[in-house]
C-alpha cells in the first residue's frame, strides 16, 4: 500500500512537472515569434530608412571650442549618442537640466554640443544635444 502511494506521488509529480514545462516552453515559443517578428519590422525599417539618408562617406564635423563651459538645457530636449538627429536617443529631457559643455561641432549646418549632465549617476550623462537647445549659464570660458 505504502508503495502504491509513493508511485502514484511520483506520477503526480512528473505529470505537473511536465505540465509546467511544457507551459514554459510553449511562452517561450510565442515570445520567440513576437521578438522575430518585431526584428523584421525594425530591419525593414532601418532599410528603407538608409535607402534616403545621407551618405556617411560625405560627412564633414567642424569641432571648435565652445563660447560657453556652463548651460542649461530647454525643457523637453533631446541627448543624442552623436551629433546628428538620425543616431540613437538617449535621454528626452522633461525638465531644463545643467550641463557642462566639453566641445562644440557642426555637422550638415547644424551646430551641437557635447555634453556632460550633472547627475548622480555615471549611465548615459553624456552626449550630443543641439546648440539651440542650451542656454549659456556662465559667459566665461
Amino acid at each position: 500500500m505504502f508503495i502504491f502511494f509513493l508511485i502514484l506521488i511520483i506520477l503526480l509529480a512528473s505529470a505537473g512537472m511536465y505540465y509546467y514545462l511544457a507551459q514554459k516552453l510553449d511562452s517561450q515559443r510565442k515570445q520567440l515569434l513576437v521578438l522575430s517578428k518585431q526584428n523584421d519590422v525594425l530591419r525593414d525599417k532601418f532599410s528603407k530608412h538608409k535607402k534616403g539618408s545621407v551618405e556617411f562617406k560625405e560627412l564633414t564635423v567642424r569641432y571648435s571650442i565652445p563660447a560657453f563651459k556652463e548651460g542649461i538645457t530647454i525643457e523637453k530636449s533631446s541627448l543624442y549618442i552623436a551629433p546628428y538627429t538620425e543616431s540613437p536617443l538617449l535621454m528626452y529631457m522633461e525638465k531644463a537640466i545643467n550641463v557642462s559643455i566639453i566641445i562644440k561641432a557642426e555637422l550638415l549646418n547644424t551646430t551641437w554640443y557635447e555634453v556632460y549632465l550633472h547627475t548622480n549617476s555615471s549611465i548615459n550623462c553624456r552626449g550630443w544635444i543641439k546648440a539651440n537647445e542650451v542656454k549659456p549659464v556662465n559667459t566665461n570660458i
